[in-house]
């Protein structure tokens, strides 16, 4: 049976009456509860399909919110058009209304071509974080998975059946169950992760032009997506690979003197470094977000840029290329977007405006 609190959630939000609390109280669900993202998706390409029906001309706007309810559950719309019944109340009746109509006969509602398409398919499941938000999932086999800002983990609804496999669009940080029988990989745009047991970071956003993974302990094996033939590397502990999405225009890792490649012919492409041993986890840069702190060292006020924008859910322009290119070393925890950039007023030259969720830099 669905859950009280989420049947409410979801008719308030549906309803477009959800408070912000709500909603982010609504998507938190969703994050920990994968299974009913997919049917909360339903529920909304139903909703919008309906609410998109222009009212006639002769007809309120609560005889129209009336009729909603009428086709989400077969009552005679007579029943519901009674005067002084506020508008708003009929619009969270009508979703909740679709919420229990869909609840009980969720397929039922889905045109019979479409029902054998998606039976069809195998049933994947999805967890996001957005930006601003740093979540923590289990996996059906116990690992634990903490997802960054912006990023998004899928897999399939058969996980723990041959290999445990899962796709990453952005950052996190895995801590595996060792099952040697089902060995667990992670697909990313340009590699392959596999492992048996062990603690590692991958950070795969679209936009950056590198693919890292870096592991904390354990053995992981990384395969090149786009040159297979080439040998699998394998990490060992404190070490970072770093990926060249575009090793053709660029070698990978060129202005850091301490990378040392082992790949032959990959050279232009994957770099490795190890990591200082005698820094904790909660103090490297590749893996501080996991404990809620955001660090930076020597990056350029334009990298820190796109690390605060997920970080703090922001959009910052600059208006001075010279300032993009500061160099700045820091680290952040419990700031808000202002305080940050107040820390960093003291390690650069430069002003800013707010707006919203819109920053802008200048000199």
């Amino acid at each position: 049976m669905m859950n009280d609190r989420l049947t409410e959630l979801l008719s308030r939000n549906l309803a477009g009456e959800a408070t912000d609390a709500e909603v982010q109280e609504l998507q938190q669900w969703l994050q920990l509860h994968p299974g009913d993202q997919y049917f909360a998706e339903i529920l909304h390409t139903y909703w919008q399909h309906h609410r998109a029906v222009q009212p006639l001309q002769d007809h309120t706007p609560d005889q129209h919110f009336a009729h909603i309810l009428e086709m989400a559950t077969g009552q005679p719309e007579q029943e519901f058009a009674r005067p002084g019944i506020l508008r708003r109340m009929f619009r969270i009746a009508a979703a909740a209304a679709i919420v229990a109509a869909i609840a009980g006969t969720v397929w039922a509602l889905i045109p019979r071509k479409q029902h054998d398409v998606i039976a069809a398919q195998p049933k994947v499941n999805e967890v996001v974080a957005g930006r601003g938000i740093r979540s923590k999932m289990v996996l059906p086999d116990g690992t634990q998975v903490w997802l960054n800002s912006d990023s998004k983990l899928q897999y399939s609804a058969g996980f723990s059946d041959s290999t445990r496999e899962v796709e990453l669009e952005g950052e996190a940080f895995f801590d595996v169950v060792k099952d040697p029988a089902h060995p667990f990989i992670v697909h990313t745009s340009a590699i392959d992760i596999k492992v048996l047991g062990t603690a590692f970071n991958v950070k795969s956003y679209s936009q950056d032009k590198t693919i890292e993974t870096t592991l904390i302990h354990g053995l992981i094996e990384v395969t090149n997506k786009t040159k297979p033939e080439l040998p699998k590397i394998i990490l060992k502990p404190k070490e970072k690979l770093v990926f060249n999405k575009f090793a053709g225009a660029e070698s990978a890792g060129a202005d850091r003197a301490d990378l040392t490649v082992r790949t032959g012919t990959a050279a232009a492409a994957i770099a490795i470094t190890a990591l200082p041993a005698h820094i904790a986890d909660t103090s490297l840069v590749e893996t501080s977000w996991v404990y809620n702190r955001l660090i930076f060292e020597g990056d350029t006020f334009q990298d820190v840029a796109v690390k605060m924008e997920r970080w703090f859910n922001t959009r910052i322009h600059f208006r001075n290329e010279k300032v993009s290119k500061y160099r700045l070393s820091g680290s952040f925890d419990k700031e808000s977007v202002e305080e940050a950039l107040q820390a960093l007023q003291y390690i650069a030259p430069f002003q800013y405006k707010i707006n919203n969720n819109e920053v802008e830099i200048t000199d």
